[in-house]
């Protein structure tokens, strides 16, 4: 605000109104008033704060309730999606401010208002797990809304000045495979009244550099290079700040796996499996293939001990070669991905004289990336040589139970012929 004085006449009631316009720096102000005539009368108002600014796209934070909800099989499974949003100086925006949201599977709140809580400013957008399910699983969430670019104040007056190092924000998309790329026959656009076709200026700061969580297309990031930005810093509402972030739809049913490498001690191991492993099912090493926990025999076991593995779920992809994905128009195979959230892991023992509990592991956590588990094992009978480890997994809104076993066997190492007592 100005500090330069000057002065205005008195209504018939003796009244003064004074306007005060804002500049860039978020500072506390005071207005002083005196008589013109007589300067010894005088006031000061109470404390006046600047604070409040559009949002900016670094201070745009996007969070979600639970990672890997068990929503591949069941309709209805809940999930929540928070927004925290501040200005470049990091103070809350002004509530009533608009956030939309838009989802590549299930369905989501459309648009949710920014509410000042306890000072700070926030909004949450509630999801269920629906149709259309993604192939792999894995749904997209976008959240978008009205701000300005960042950039990086290099001369302190919380203003953009030419030369100062900013992002250039391109068109908004739906990323389907969260890589950061678009792909204009698998992501969708969203269509919003800001459009442009300029070239993207790229960062050169590190604090500014975009990655799949902030979607923007641009030619060094779109196939084939498309431009959708204007070249200059953009502020005053001219450009929309977004954040994404994807859930796992974890399906009821579990496929555990051994972990990679697997446990030398294992023999006889249960079916391979290729899973895709990466974001992008065209990518190089998208796949790799892992064995199946299922009928396993451990040897060489001592008296007590330990075995870990991945507790996949039942992602089924596209692994018929007659029926390729309708939207990327190859095969897709079974997704790596985690059992949902809240999934526990017990293991107990049918054989007399043998012991087994789950060590770690249980309850899955909130997590996109395939989560581990740890079973123990106890030969409680010391003429007991041979056991079995039953292995069961329980989701937890429809309570689905899938179970396994592992036969661990006391004695000398493995060998081509099997195990030695």
């Amino acid at each position: 605000p100005s500090a330069n004085p000057f002065t205005l006449t008195s209504n018939a009631l003796g009244r003064v109104s004074v306007r005060v316009n804002s500049g860039t720096l978020p500072t506390p102000v005071r207005v002083n008033a005196r008589l013109a005539a007589n300067t010894s009368i005088a006031t000061v108002s109470s404390n006046l704060s600047v604070a409040v600014g559009l949002p900016s796209q670094l201070n745009f934070s996007f969070s979600q309730g639970t990672r890997n909800i068990e929503g591949y099989n069941i309709d209805g499974t809940p999930n929540t999606y928070q927004i925290i949003a501040a200005d470049r100086s990091g103070n809350p925006v002004p509530a009533g401010t608009s956030i939309n949201f838009v989802a590549e599977g299930g369905q989501v709140e459309a648009i949710k208002q920014i509410q000042i809580v306890n000072g700070i400013a926030r909004t949450v957008a509630n999801f269920v797990s629906a149709e259309p399910r993604p192939v792999d699983g894995r749904v997209t969430i976008t959240a978008y809304a009205l701000g300005e670019e960042s950039f990086i104040d290099l001369n302190g007056n919380n203003a953009y000045d030419l030369g100062e190092p900013f992002q250039d924000l391109g068109n908004v998309f739906k990323d389907r495979n969260f890589d950061g790329v678009y792909d204009p026959t698998v992501d969708e656009f969203v269509p919003l009244t800001i459009n442009n076709s300029s070239a993207c200026v790229v960062p050169t700061n590190p604090l500014l550099f975009l990655d799949a969580s902030i979607p923007s297309i641009s030619a060094a990031n779109s196939n084939p290079p498309t431009n959708t930005c204007d070249g200059v810093w953009s502020g005053a509402g001219q450009v929309y700040v977004r954040r994404a972030a994807e859930t796992v739809l974890s399906t009821s049913g579990s496929r555990p796996i051994w972990s990679k490498p697997a446990d030398s001690r294992l023999l006889g191991a249960g079916a391979s499996v290729k899973l895709q492993v990466k974001n992008d099912p065209a990518a190089a090493g998208a796949t790799d293939i892992y064995r199946l926990v299922a009928g396993d025999t451990l040897c060489s076991a001592g008296v007590a001990g330990t075995f870990s593995f991945l507790v996949g779920d039942a992602n089924p992809g596209r692994p018929n070669a007659n029926f390729p994905d309708p939207l990327l128009g190859y095969d897709q195979f079974p997704r790596l991905n985690p059992m949902a959230a809240g999934t526990t892991v017990s293991a107990s023992s049918p054989t007399t004289g043998v012991s087994a509990a789950t060590v770690a592991g249980s309850p899955v956590p909130s997590t996109t990336q395939v989560s581990g588990a740890t079973v123990s094992y106890n030969f409680t009978d010391l003429a007991v040589l041979d056991g079995i480890v039953a292995i069961s997994f329980t989701s937890p809104v429809s309570g689905t139970s899938t179970s396994t076993t592992v036969r661990v066997v006391r004695g000398a190492a493995a060998t081509a012929a099997g195990c030695p007592p």
